[in-house]
């Protein structure tokens, strides 16, 4: 689907757009440590790797895509959100 659809289902996953918000900027530790497997050895490492991934996306520009998404989080209302999450249950995905 489009980012859009992506972000409402996200968003309704999480429940609120501050917790939405956390889970953008803080990924669990079982998502980061496929971008960096010193983590599958060294787990204590993960708040480090953390600080490393915000001066990641902070140079590299990743940032913008960042900001538009938070955008369009904050703008959708809670039946957006839950409209396109219920469509996906219909589905079957």
């Amino acid at each position: 689907g489009n980012p859009t659809n992506s972000i409402a289902i996200k968003k309704n996953r999480t429940g609120s757009f501050g917790a939405y918000l956390k889970s953008r900027i803080i990924l669990p530790y079982n998502t980061i440590k496929y971008y960096y497997p010193v983590l599958k050895k060294h787990k204590w490492l993960t708040p480090f790797m953390q600080i490393v991934r915000w001066c990641r996306v902070a140079t590299k520009g990743i940032y913008k895509r960042i900001i538009r998404e938070v955008k369009i989080s904050k703008n959708m209302s809670k039946t957006d959100s839950t409209k396109v999450s219920d469509f996906i249950k219909e589905m079957g995905l």
